[in-house]
């Protein structure tokens, strides 16, 4: 009898393990809305969650990013610092979303960075650049039609907007 009870939290491990295993149950954490084909999915990870001013969009503030552009996962398109107001048109929606949050249909929501916050966003082809390819100056083609695109970004400063602008 003692030599059972000495077993049963081993037997109890495997199915620990089996239990943890799935990726798929992360993945889906980190969803906030998948593609109307249903292969990618609007992602967000957290790397360093930030403790500054978080920006409105309501307002339309002006944010002030750095990022790394990659297409699904392969090498750099761009990289960069830029500013931008939290609007629509300013940037790819997905972009915009990652940045300044947003609430899908399906009520889940994204929410704003905070300066010196750090993130990984994946965006979908339907909310990057869609049907359309981008070229460079050269004419060379930098984003094919529907990539997927992530990107990682850094809130570097925030500038509120006032009522009189």
């Amino acid at each position: 009898m003692r030599s059972f009870r000495r077993l049963l939290p081993l037997l109890a491990l495997p199915l620990v393990i089996v239990a943890c295993d799935s990726n798929d149950d992360e993945d889906d954490k980190r969803c906030y809305s998948r593609s109307s084909s249903g292969q990618a999915c609007f992602e967000v990870t957290e790397s360093v969650v930030g403790t500054g001013a978080t920006p409105d969009r309501a307002r339309a503030d002006s944010v002030f990013v750095r990022y790394v552009g990659r297409i699904q996962g392969s090498a750099e398109f761009d990289r960069g610092a830029f500013g931008f107001r939290l609007r629509e048109g300013e940037v790819i929606p997905g972009f915009l979303y990652g940045v300044g949050g947003y609430t899908f249909d399906d009520g889940t929501t994204v929410a704003p960075m905070k300066v010196g916050g750090k993130r990984l966003v994946k965006i979908p082809a339907e909310l990057a650049y869609g049907e359309r390819e981008i070229r460079n100056q050269q004419g060379f083609v930098v984003i094919p039609r529907n990539s997927d695109l992530e990107f990682d970004i850094e809130l570097t400063g925030v500038k509120p907007r006032t009522t009189s602008n």
